[in-house]
């Protein structure tokens, strides 16, 4: 259906009337990507007005503003994007809005600091980007495609404009419906893009939201100090992969490697809105996201095989060589020992307006699964938790190490005695550990044989990675 509104020299009055216009045409719920941004901000404060014009009787579906949660954002940040939803929260109920806030979250075992750490994946980079799939792409997807199940269609609302950014416009304007408002995405099945501040400019975007007369005033001020002496881009809702990273954002993730330099935290330290004491912690989280990116290709620090025992061979001839694979088991120790003492360092601060949880309790606990499954049969994450903290974690008794201190020295002498690889009798027992209890046990054979059959090499035989 084409939809006609009138036009009108004030540009803040035509998208909100093209915004009622076309909350009324369909039934398709709404959801309204948000990234704690000006943009997105402006479109949710449009929406919250047409919706306001609206008669009880008009405001016939819903409208959800979701936001992803990678559980690793700019620490600055993340407190401004909770304030927000508790505040859609608020205007929804005072003025009886359809309209639902949701923080979305990655699923804890795809988690940045759970693969990163647990499982031993690299640093992402630009032709390894793992990161953007499981925290941003697969959260927002599946609360879409949940809709979609629901409802048969959606419309998607996003705050795109045409003079931020060549490859924006280009995307704005990708798979547009002729003389419509609305346009196919590219890879959802029966969603459809909205963008109702397409022709905003930046200075008509903050005009609007620094208008006193707004609800939103005390906090659009907050966010407009946040842009101070800054001209970067910000987020936008993630779903396809070609989007690019929000590390040259003050919206991106804190340990973002995805961009030579970060701007993501850099950009405050040259700012008067944060304290001494803020820039102090900004500082400590440069310096450990520069040195694990420094460290990401160290061969020290990483397996020369890949996950699943396969080893990885680089080049051709004489030119073949080993490559890297998966974080060591001490390297990702050693990470977390230094991400876990600068949560510790930000913990003794007493600054308020910085997220002082850098990996949640439900990480760490993923992550002593994993270790202990690899062959971390000392259960070594509680001692290091409490060699920094010296308190125990609450959840420390919750798993039992696998084998004593003295077994497993046992162990290591007699593979060393008989020549055999260590990893794979950890492995094989830790297999059996697995399966204990089940009265059928016909997995136990393939899991074996697939181990068996992997490529092997000793870690400690330098010369094959030259």
């Amino acid at each position: 259906m084409e939809i006609l509104i009138e036009r009108t020299d004030d540009p803040i009055r035509y998208a909100i009337e093209e915004i009622k216009t076309l909350y009324k045409s369909d039934k398709k719920p709404w959801i309204i990507g948000y990234s704690g941004g000006k943009d997105s901000t402006t479109v949710v404060e449009l929406v919250f007005q047409a919706l306001k014009e609206l008669k009880a009787e008009e405001r016939i579906k819903q409208v959800h503003v979701i936001t992803a949660d990678t559980m690793v954002e700019n620490p600055l940040i993340l407190p401004i994007i909770e304030t927000f939803m508790k505040k859609v929260k608020l205007f929804a109920q005072k003025y009886e809005l359809p309209i639902e806030g949701h923080i979305l979250l990655p699923r804890i075992e795809e988690s940045y600091w759970s693969l990163l750490i647990g499982q031993g994946y690299p640093l992402p980079i630009q032709n390894f980007r793992w990161c953007t799939d499981r925290l941003k792409i697969k959260p927002s997807s599946e609360f879409i495609h949940s809709q979609v199940s629901e409802y048969g269609e959606v419309i998607i609302v996003l705050g795109v404009r045409k003079d931020e950014s060549i490859s924006r416009y280009k995307s704005i304007m990708r798979d547009k419906i002729l003389n419509r408002l609305i346009r196919k995405h590219p890879t959802l099945k029966n969603a459809y893009v909205y963008g109702p501040i397409e022709d905003f400019t930046i200075d008509l975007i903050w005009d609007f939201l620094l208008d006193d007369k707004s609800e939103w005033f005390d906090f659009n001020q907050t966010l407009s100090s946040l842009y101070s002496g800054s001209s970067s881009d910000e987020c936008v809702l993630v779903l396809e992969e070609d989007t690019r990273p929000c590390g040259n954002s003050r919206f991106g993730c804190w340990v973002c490697t995805l961009v030579n330099e970060d701007k993501s935290l850099r950009g405050f330290l040259e700012t008067d809105y944060i304290t001494d004491e803020t820039k102090e912690i900004l500082e400590k989280l440069i310096n450990f996201r520069d040195w694990v990116l420094k460290n990401r290709n160290n061969p020290d620090m990483r397996l020369k095989r890949r996950k699943h025992g396969q080893i990885y061979y680089l080049g051709e001839g004489d030119n073949r060589r080993i490559g890297l694979g998966p974080y060591t088991l001490e390297a990702r120790k050693e990470i977390l020992k230094r991400l876990l003492i600068i949560q510790k360092e930000i913990n003794l601060l007493t600054e308020n307006s910085i997220s002082k949880e850098l990996i949640r309790e439900a990480e760490l606990k993923t992550i002593r699964s994993i270790w202990i499954n690899e062959g971390d049969w000392e259960d070594s994450l509680p001692q290091l938790y409490f060699e920094i903290f010296k308190e125990h974690p609450s959840w420390s008794e919750k798993e039992i190490a696998l084998l004593e201190r003295d077994e497993i020295e046992l162990l290591i002498d007699l593979s060393k005695k008989y020549e055999l690889d260590v990893e794979i009798l950890k492995r094989l027992i830790s297999i059996e550990n697995n399966n204990l209890g089940y009265a059928v046990r016909s997995n136990i054979m393939k899991e074996i044989s697939s181990l068996l059959f992997q490529d092997w090499i000793a870690l400690k035989d330098k010369s094959d990675n030259k």
